[in-house]
Parts: structure tokens; sequence; C-alpha cells
């Protein structure tokens, strides 16, 4: 996990990382805040060979900012299908970014069905009050789409 104040001129370094650090290598998921995406970078622009990517560009009108902002979820292909990372929830505005993705990991205990990554970035201007009661909507929502038991995990029947 990294603020990384523009993700796409540190491609080329976390690519390199990727192929010389073992603890680069063997991570099942990246989540950066600050990527400075937008709609105008094309996803080839930040691909990571071996890993899905899920981005969550600032919305300019949603978050009444100029620049900055963005989260983005690299998730390994060694440890995830692609095709089982689904984006769950995305949230932009003046007090928080958010972003939920849910995955069906390779290797789960049979009480679970999925995982739900929720990044988060709030801004320094934000109000911390309001970027909370989001975050805990956010989670009570996902929670109640799963059907979920938090403690045990148990799906309801």
């Amino acid at each position: 996990m990294g603020k990384v104040r523009s993700l796409g001129n540190k491609m080329d370094e976390l690519s390199a990382l990727l192929k010389t650090q073992r603890e680069y290598r063997e991570c099942s998921i990246f989540c950066f805040t600050e990527t400075w995406l937008h709609s105008h970078i094309h996803a080839n622009s930040v691909v990571l060979p071996g890993y899905s990517l899920v981005r969550g560009d600032r919305d300019c009108s949603s978050s009444r900012k100029k620049k900055g902002g963005g989260i983005a979820l690299f998730v390994s292909e060694r440890w995830c299908n692609p095709g089982h990372v689904n984006l769950k929830e995305r949230l932009c505005t003046p007090d928080i970014e958010l972003l939920a993705v849910g995955m069906r990991r390779y290797y789960l205990p049979r009480e679970f069905t999925s995982t739900i990554v929720i990044i988060v970035y709030i801004p320094p201007s934000a109000d911390a009050a309001v970027a909370c009661d989001v975050i805990s909507s956010a989670a009570a929502k996902l929670q109640t789409e799963q059907e979920i038991f938090p403690a045990t995990g148990h799906q309801r029947v």
C-alpha cells in the first residue's frame, strides 16, 4: 500500500521491483492512493504483467478538485483469477475516494465465498466525520449484499 503521488511515472520502477525483489513478486495485492490517474490516461500505460488492475480515477466534477487523487488496486493473477475480480463500489466526493473490489481467490476456506478489499483515500481538506460515515455505510452495504455474518463468515441460509 502506498501514496504514490502519480502512478504513471512509477510503473517502470514498480516493474523492476517485481522482477528483482522477492517481497514484491510474492505480493497478492498492491493498493495505491494519489495515483493521479484520469480518463485521458490509457490503461495500457499502467500495466503490471501478471496483475489485474482496478482503477478509481478521481471524478473532478464529483470531488470538486481539479487534479490529484485517484486510487488503484492491482491483484495478482496467481492469487485470483482475473475473471473473479469485480468492482463492488466506487465513490468520489470532496471528503473521500473509495474503491471496493470483490474477488474470489483461488484458496479460501470453505466458509467464505469471496474477499472484499476496500481502499480509501481521505484528502487533507476532508471532513473526517463525514468520511468515516461513508466508509461505515459502504462496508455495511457490502456486508448486506454479501449476506455474510461478519463474526463467522457464514452465509445466511
